[in-house]
């Protein structure tokens, strides 16, 4: 089988962004067994930059299983072969309730998505961001990217005096 390629990401796009100096709202954790334990769900929302944070998890938890052949809703516009329609996503002017619906929904998504990947695909080759991986690197990467973000959301949180349940 022929590696799949997909558009390069900017390595800046998303990433590495320092938090306002606004204050948290809420703070709401869901554990997400699907994707393993560790995995959380911290839906803070009270700023823009933490919206923008929630919609690009959802974007990539969209886009990602694209990568795998399975489809992203239609509503997303979201495909394998471009990346701008993920950018506009992230970018959606949606208030509170709507950015935790769509976060949520796109967890489901990503669930039913990697739950139809068989065990059978875990060698396959890919090409993703310009990178070799295969299935299982892929999938693991998946998992890095919600850490990554989680980490990102905790670090805004506790600079806003919120402290996580498991620290009290």
């Amino acid at each position: 089988r022929s590696a799949r390629t997909h558009p390069p990401m900017d390595k800046q796009q998303g990433h590495g962004r320092v938090p306002g100096d606004q204050r948290v709202d809420d703070v709401r954790l869901q554990r997400h067994p699907h994707l393993g334990a560790a995995v959380l769900q911290l839906a803070v929302v009270g700023d823009d930059q933490v919206r923008e944070v929630l919609l690009h998890i959802a974007a990539d938890n969209y886009f990602l299983p694209t990568v795998l052949g399975v489809a992203a809703p239609a509503a997303t516009k979201i495909t394998a072969t471009d990346f701008a329609p993920v950018q506009a996503f992230e970018k959606q002017q949606l208030d509170r309730a709507a950015s935790i619906a769509e976060l949520k929904a796109s967890f489901e998504h990503l669930k039913t998505a990697l739950a139809r990947v068989p065990d059978s695909r875990m060698n396959e080759k890919l090409s993703v961001f310009g990178q070799e991986f295969t299935v299982r690197g892929f999938l693991i990467l998946t998992a890095t990217h919600l850490h990554e973000h989680l980490g990102q959301l905790i670090a805004y949180a506790r600079s806003n005096g919120v402290t996580p349940p498991w620290s009290q």
